[in-house]
């Protein structure tokens, strides 16, 4: 989502934010984005979960030139508080389409495209030694989706999740 801001000089400004829903109480809450990723065009944020946490990354500037950079939201207790850069991806000669999800062990897998190739490769960056390991993976720039995968105990076939039994 975002909200327009007009400037002194009447021109609109976008500050992006993400927006929740709560399922239990049914209320919506706005949760501001870093700063220097909150002006950015939506499109090249990446949201994704790490340890139960939101995660959010994107392009931004940063004295090297530009880097990709992770930011995960810090909770204390119920209460979400503010972003916490974790660290840069630093490519040399590629670029981080976007960040998918992460390993268990926290290093986040991404969709990388080289520099005048075609398509999309999907590798796994080592934030403590900045390698980025290749999968093996290619297609097509954008095809790519991780989603999490979650146990549940509840009965898909049943609109009630209630099993119902002949049995006297």
């Amino acid at each position: 989502a975002y909200d327009t801001i007009a400037a002194n000089d009447g021109v609109l400004q976008y500050k992006y934010l993400i927006l929740s829903f709560n399922l239990i109480t049914h209320e919506f809450k706005e949760v501001n984005l870093p700063v220097s990723i909150a002006n950015m065009v939506a499109s090249f944020i990446s949201i994704s979960k790490l340890n139960e946490s939101l995660v959010v990354s994107a392009y931004t500037d940063d004295v090297n030139g530009l880097v990709h950079g992770v930011w995960m939201m810090g909770e204390e207790g119920d209460v979400m508080t503010s972003f916490t850069k974790l660290f840069n991806i630093k490519t040399h000669d590629e670029s981080v389409s976007r960040v998918l999800g992460f390993t268990m062990s926290g290093e986040p897998i991404m969709e990388t495209q080289e520099e005048f190739t075609w398509y999309g490769t999907f590798k796994i960056y080592k934030p403590c030694s900045e390698q980025i390991n290749y999968l093996g993976i290619n297609g097509s720039p954008g095809s790519f989706f991780i989603h999490p995968y979650t146990e549940t105990l509840l009965l898909v076939d049943h609109s009630d999740c209630c099993i119902i039994s002949n049995d006297s």
